[in-house]
């Protein structure tokens, strides 16, 4: 088992490097990259024109954007040319590349895990699901603590939201003049995948001849795209996610493809067995699925089907999140008590997602808070956590009078499935 903290994959594309020179004068120069993590990637140049410790702005067209610093610089004695070793910071990538880089670092972790021969059916499951790759995107964000006192900050919350107080419009009235036209998000989507074979023997490629995202209708459809592998005896593993912070989004009509995609070798210590490729569609704010393909394909190898069972079970969660009244008049601010809270009431950690939303009287959901699509919200056996995602706001008669409701739902972050959902409710009279 490779033990790299940050697996490389190849990848061979042309980047543009800008920045300021040795002799302190701007730059501006083309390269190749020939290989990329989640965190850096080395890029090739004729030249040396950046020291270690610079900074750098690299792009490749307006499908990937992102300041990097300098790590290393290194002579080819054969070629001359120099090998640059970049530390990638905040990367802006497109969606289809985040999806292609997401599925090529997939595929190197799970060909080396697969190749290393383990001692054990259950020594190699925990190497795969240690192979796992998380999505490129990062995730909207608020702060949380854990019980016991101590506590960590996810990411950002929405700039307007925090600064509500100094604006004379409330992030709800914001977010309703932002859907104000119905049809903003009516479109729809589709996933389609087709396997290259149905069984694969030893001496095969795993591949998925065809990936194909659509949106068939005459609106704009935003999307949350989760794809994952079902391996036998084992949980699924993550491919990618991406879309999550509700950036990703499908043009009328348009037709997206990202294959054909090469998933794995099958090498003699491969479990055989029935296998799945899937990639299911979300709803970014509510987190309902919106399409799904599941594609199954078998692996026949020597090696026997591993005796142990995934875990099936749901882990069982706690939720409250309730509103300081049951109802509101002109004036008043709507706001929660006591924030969030969940509790795994499981003896084992479990691994969620999470998507808070408004839903009020003829409005669309108007998201909330978001967070964990990339695998990183983790609750410990017995541990609670409590969230502070929910801005407060005054009624004012822009809001219109009724009942409303604060939803939370828990998914699964590999394959979007709902775990739980639970609703507040309050009205402005």
């Amino acid at each position: 088992m490779n033990s790299r903290k940050n697996i490389r994959a190849s990848l061979s594309v042309q980047v543009v490097m800008t920045g300021t020179s040795v002799e302190g004068l701007p730059f501006k120069v083309s390269g190749t990259s020939v290989d990329f993590s989640r965190q850096g990637c080395g890029i090739i140049l004729d030249r040396s024109f950046a020291s270690p410790g610079s900074i750098v702005t690299l792009l490749h067209g307006d499908r990937f954007r992102s300041e990097a610093e300098v790590r290393w610089v290194k002579t080819d004695s054969e070629t001359g040319r120099y090998r640059v070793g970049l530390r990638l910071i905040q990367p802006q990538a497109g969606v289809g590349l985040k999806l292609a880089a997401s599925l090529l670092l997939f595929w190197t972790f799970f060909c080396q895990s697969v190749s290393a021969r383990a001692s054990s059916a259950a020594d190699r499951s925990d190497q795969l699901r240690s192979a796992t790759v998380q999505t490129i995107a990062s995730p909207p964000a608020a702060s949380f603590t854990l019980s016991g006192g101590y506590t960590s900050h996810t990411s950002r919350r929405d700039n307007a939201a925090a600064e509500e107080s100094h604006e004379t419009t409330s992030w709800i009235e914001s977010s309703m003049k932002q859907a104000a036209d119905s049809r903003s998000n009516a479109g729809y989507a589709n996933i389609d995948i087709r396997m290259s074979k149905d069984v694969y023997r030893f001496g095969d490629t795993v591949a998925a001849n065809l990936y194909h995202l659509s949106n068939p209708s005459n609106y704009e459809k935003r999307i949350e795209v989760k794809t994952w592998l079902a391996v036998p005896g084992t949980a699924p593993i993550p491919v990618g996610t991406v879309g999550a912070d509700g950036l990703y989004s499908l043009a009328p009509g348009s037709d997206e493809e990202y294959g054909p995609v090469q998933l794995m070798p099958v090498i003699s210590d491969l479990p055989s067995g029935k296998y799945e490729f899937n990639a299911r569609a979300l709803d970014p704010v509510t987190g309902e699925i919106i399409s799904e393909k599941i594609s199954p394909f078998s692996i026949a190898t020597p090696s026997e089907t591993p005796t142990f069972a995934p875990r099936t079970t749901r882990p069982t969660l706690a939720v409250d999140f309730q509103i300081g009244k049951s109802s509101y008049s002109m004036g008043e601010t709507v706001a929660s008590t006591e924030g969030c809270r969940i509790r795994n009431q499981d003896i084992t950690s479990a691994t969620i997602e999470l998507k808070i939303w408004l839903e009020g009287p003829g409005l669309l959901p108007i998201s909330v808070f978001s967070v964990g699509a990339d695998g990183t919200l983790v609750l410990t056996a017995g541990s609670e956590i409590r969230l502070e995602p929910f801005q407060p706001f005054k009624v004012t008669p822009s809001l219109p009078s009724g009942v409303y409701q604060i939803k939370t739902k828990i998914l699964d972050p590999t394959t979007g499935q709902q775990i739980m959902e639970t609703a507040s409710s309050f009205a402005i009279r």
